[in-house]
């Protein structure tokens, strides 16, 4: 029996007329990437899904189903191969744990739809009107932040130094206990909605539909983005930066401009390890160690869930 048809809601939507995409995945050591897809009959919508799944690009059982759900996955973040956090359409949040599984109420309040680990075993939740909230071994802490507009993404640079970006070019920074002091004016962004953020080596990257910003040194520098494009996702890996557009695909920087460099018609998110990158983007998911690119495709298939496909796009030199 094939993994999927050992789960029967899950089996019933294939059966069906399933529409799905990918939330998010990550790639470690050893050849191990894991996923999140969410999984919709478009015949009866509130028949839905969420399956956390581990790939193994080097095995002879290519992928196996680690978790069901028979909700919707509002996000979902893994830590390692064996620690995962899945935020469920119904104010729950999940963590798996090896065979150890734990499902917790979110606070009461506005809609939670984010994930941002704070910390080993410490995730910032977040959403709606500014909410913020910190869960660590199956409590919750409000983390209060400077804005009632919704919170689009946060990165915590250790325990002392946070971001959350909103909409409204808003853009905070403080500590994992709080944010409160604006990082730049609200204009700097057009006070469009700011989607992405992401620090490293003493460097601060924001995207939004205004474009992209670098903050280093004290200086704020306003990129060159072809054709105006959006930014919704930034990473970085092993000294190279990747911006996603949700309308291309992924840029990469060269200076104060960014390029086209991977066609992949559209970017949900840009996820590093230490070990790999992944960006996903639709039902695909691509995978990067540093010398070699792996593209996945997931497949409304129930026997057939999970192919490699050949590259479309030619990686940068």
């Amino acid at each position: 029996m094939s993994p999927t048809r050992s789960h029967p809601h899950l089996a019933r939507i294939f059966s069906s007329n399933p529409d799905f995409q990918v939330t998010n995945a990550f790639a470690f050591g050893d050849g191990h990437v894991v996923a999140c897809i969410e999984v919709t009959d478009e015949d009866d919508w509130d028949l839905e899904a969420s399956a956390v799944l581990r790939v193994r690009l080097d095995a002879a059982t290519p992928w196996e189903i680690l978790h069901v759900a028979h909700r919707q996955a509002l996000n979902y973040y893994a830590t390692s191969p064996d620690d995962h956090w899945l935020l469920l359409r119904g104010e729950t949040l999940v963590r798996l744990r090896g065979s150890e599984r734990a499902e917790l109420d979110v606070p009461s309040g506005p809609l939670l739809t984010g994930l941002r680990p704070i910390a080993p075993g410490a995730m910032a939740v977040f959403g709606e009107q500014g909410a913020c909230y910190r869960c660590e071994g199956g409590s919750w802490t409000h983390i209060p932040v400077a804005t009632d507009r919704r919170i689009m993404e946060m990165w915590f640079d250790g325990p002392d130094r946070a971001y959350a970006v909103a909409q409204d070019g808003v853009v905070l920074t403080g500590t994992a206990d709080g944010l409160h002091t604006p990082l730049v004016p609200p204009d700097a962004l057009g006070r469009a909605h700011v989607l992405a953020v992401h620090a490293s080596d003493g460097v601060v990257r924001l995207g939004g539909l205004a474009g992209g910003l670098r903050l280093e040194g004290g200086a704020v520098v306003r990129l060159e983005i072809p054709d105006d494009l959006a930014i919704g996702t930034v990473s970085a890996f092993r000294g190279v930066e990747y911006w996603g557009a949700p309308d291309f695909g992924v840029l990469t920087r060269a200076g104060h401009r960014l390029a086209k460099t991977h066609a992949t018609g559209s970017v949900m998110t840009i996820q590093s390890t230490p070990a790999a990158m992944t960006l996903t983007a639709g039902h695909f998911v691509y995978v990067f160690d540093g010398a070699t690119w792996t593209e996945l495709q997931f497949r409304a298939s129930p026997d057939d869930l999970v192919a490699r496909i050949p590259l479309d796009f030619a990686p940068p030199a």
